[in-house]
């Protein structure tokens, strides 16, 4: 059975928790403490699942990028925003899952989202709804680049998505030239992969 992370939707039935125990009794009691540690609420909320905020900003690129509304630069500001959150997530130092009492013995093992289950969910969609506008794409290459200097070795995603958005621009874009163009800026970027002199900002800005 699946179990369920930070910010899933729960129906009756759901796996809250697996609980391992030497106690031969009261176990319906250690349950219910269990269960009631666990906070559901009709929203999800960004302070207590990171995911969901990227998740809104990616919503945002999505709607910029449609046909309907038309308006990439607001996409790419979104995405820019997301790219800021994914590099300050690489370049802190990602928290533990498991957790321990005071005898260091562990007693919880947490179940939520890697760095690269973030950059995943903030640009699949995305550059699937990129892949006709050169700009967009070339965008999006940079952005996954950000994220893959400040990861280093702790996160393949934004390689595997930069691959994907070449790969994408072949049959979306309208010219040779514009598929040409996407191809060289992911050759450009994706050739220096572990180059050791990198220069990084503390801050987010223009």
């Amino acid at each position: 059975m699946q179990r369920a992370r930070i910010g899933d939707y729960i129906v009756p039935g759901t796996l809250l928790a697996e609980i391992w125990t030497a106690r031969e009794d009261g176990s319906d009691e250690l349950a219910d403490s269990v269960r009631a540690t666990f906070e559901l609420g009709s929203q999800r909320t960004p302070v207590q699942d990171p995911a969901f905020a990227l998740r809104q900003l990616a919503d945002v690129a999505l709607k910029g990028l449609s046909p309907g509304i038309n308006d990439p630069t607001t996409a790419e500001n979104a995405m820019q925003a997301a790219t800021a959150l994914l590099v300050r997530a690489a370049m802190s130092d990602e928290p533990s899952r498991l957790r321990c009492s005071e005898d260091g013995v562990v007693r919880l093992v947490a179940h939520a989202p890697d760095l690269d289950d973030l950059v995943r969910l903030a640009f699949e969609q995305v550059r699937i709804f990129a892949a006709p506008y050169p700009v967009a794409a070339r965008s999006l290459l940079r952005m996954l680049a950000q994220i893959d200097a400040a990861a280093g070795l702790r996160c393949t995603e934004p390689a595997r998505q930069a691959a994907l958005v070449a790969e994408g621009s072949d049959g979306a874009l309208p010219t040779t030239a514009d598929v040409d163009g996407v191809r060289s800026t992911h050759a450009e970027l994706w050739s220096r992969r572990g180059d050791p002199e990198r220069i990084i900002t503390g801050r987010d800005g223009r």
